[in-house]
């Protein structure tokens, strides 16, 4: 038997490939509140069977914390990490009181920056765990853009597999479990927590592209702002603050060339740099509004949902990040330090061309949901 005969019946042997199996999987959710979320990722848990790398910023729930008692107890290796402020939430301590491994991350940071010539430090209230995800058995993930809290407010979910999806996830998990999280610096006062993704974009079964990005090391915010600068019809965002410089110049740049620019904030508006925040009101042509009383507000970004001025049919893109949009800089303003540099955190990206899919329109709707409820600022 000749060899290209052996290699045609191998393959024949082995059967045609599951096409579905090289494209990463995706679908967006969107829910009522905390305990639905966390419902949902209850369920997520349950199913684990080999390995479950938890991130969350707190867990209040405590179902989710039995279900990921009982994944440990099954033999599934279990690792969860949670930010040091919520250390006394009753999810932590049911975890902590069965040795389930729990990481607390970003406890604070203090060290001596060069660049200004003096000792500089950040109580652990700035300093943020913001990842909302879990991954399990090589090719499973859920990611939200808040989870873990009991409390009310939408909550936008994304069910997705794909190995390539998962072993990115896990990089970044075993970063933050290890010790690298915001915080983490090196003897020269820079950031040591490493880009853990090797790719940038994964590809789906759809017309549809998925991006998963980290902060701090990865600069999420700036991504959004290179995104605004680059958009063909339209940019509309919902974030309960808005403190980043940048992106209100941004808004207010493409706003000042006829751009329709639209924001919608939440109660929360002015919280981590007033001065910075207030600079949205005064941004010409931009439409900003507040909506109050809708308990917590996701950070989403909408961009080119509509047609280009020269009619091309742009790349329509939704952002969903885990924390609302902070300052940039660690030490500027008044009023807290929290800041985007000091926040780990994640975004995940939906593009795709053409009219958008079902998991687009969920995002618009959502957007919508909360635009009809705001008023002017």
């Amino acid at each position: 038997m000749n060899a290209r005969l052996s290699t045609l019946l191998l393959l024949g042997a082995c059967g045609a490939p599951d096409l579905s199996e090289l494209y990463t999987q995706t679908a967006v959710e969107v829910v009522d509140d905390g305990a639905a979320a966390n419902a949902v990722f209850t369920e997520f848990v349950s199913a684990a069977q080999d390995t479950l790398h938890v991130a969350l910023p707190g867990l209040a729930d405590t179902e989710l914390a039995q279900a990921l008692i009982d994944r440990r107890d099954a033999g599934v290796d279990v690792q969860v990490v949670v930010d040091f402020d919520q250390r006394e939430d009753e999810g932590v301590a049911l975890l902590r009181d069965a040795d389930v491994p729990v990481r607390l991350a970003d406890a604070g940071l203090a060290y001596f920056d060069f660049s200004i010539n003096a000792d500089v430090s950040f109580p652990s209230e700035d300093v943020l765990m913001t990842h909302s995800f879990a991954i399990a058995d090589n090719n499973q993930a859920l990611l939200s853009s808040q989870a873990g809290d009991l409390d009310s407010g939408a909550r936008v979910l994304l069910h997705a597999s794909g190995e390539d999806l998962w072993e990115d996830l896990r990089s970044e998990h075993v970063q933050v479990f290890g010790g690298s999280d915001a915080t983490a610096q090196t003897a020269f006062s820079q950031m040591a927590k490493s880009i853990a993704d090797a790719r940038w974009a994964y590809p789906t079964a759809s017309p549809e592209i998925l991006e998963v990005w980290f902060g701090p090391q990865e600069r999420i915010t700036k991504r959004v702002v290179d995104a605004i600068y680059g958009a063909r019809s339209s940019v509309r965002i919902l974030s309960d603050d808005m403190a980043h410089a940048g992106l209100i110049a941004a808004l207010a740049s493409k706003a000042s060339y006829g751009f329709d620019m639209e924001v919608v904030v939440g109660p929360n508006f002015g919280r981590s740099n007033s001065t910075v925040s207030n600079t949205l009101k005064s941004a010409d042509d931009v439409q900003a509004l507040q909506v109050s009383g809708a308990g917590a507000v996701p950070t989403i970004v909408l961009i080119d949902f509509e047609a280009g001025r020269d009619g091309q049919t742009p790349i329509s893109k939704a952002f969903v990040l885990t924390h609302p949009f902070l300052p940039a800089s660690r030490l500027g303003g008044t009023g807290d330090a929290k800041s985007d540099q000091l926040a780990d955190g994640t975004m995940f990206v939906i593009g795709e061309r053409g009219s958008p899919g079902a998991n687009l329109q969920a995002l618009e709707a959502l957007y919508e949901q909360f635009a009809e409820q705001a008023e002017a600022l």
